[in-house]
């Protein structure tokens, strides 16, 4: 969600709600296969799995295929 348009809360939410998100200005999807994410200030804690992890500054997020398999039944 862009933070820099006027009103941008509410146009997300408005784009949400009638299912306009894909041509909202408001809202930008990118897809990118690793993030990396700096903290300016102190550090944070961040949860992965379930588990809280080290406080840190710097933290590195990577899409791996496969990394999670799920089973589920068969549909009739």
């Amino acid at each position: 969600m862009r933070a820099d348009l006027p009103f941008s809360r509410a146009r997300f939410i408005a784009a949400a709600l009638t299912g306009a998100l894909a041509r909202s200005h408001a809202y930008v999807q990118h897809e990118t296969p690793r993030l990396l994410v700096e903290v300016d200030g102190a550090p944070v804690a961040v949860a992965h799995d379930g588990e809280i992890g080290r406080p840190g500054t710097r933290f590195e997020f990577e899409a791996r295929d496969e990394a999670l398999r799920v089973y589920r039944p068969d549909s009739p």
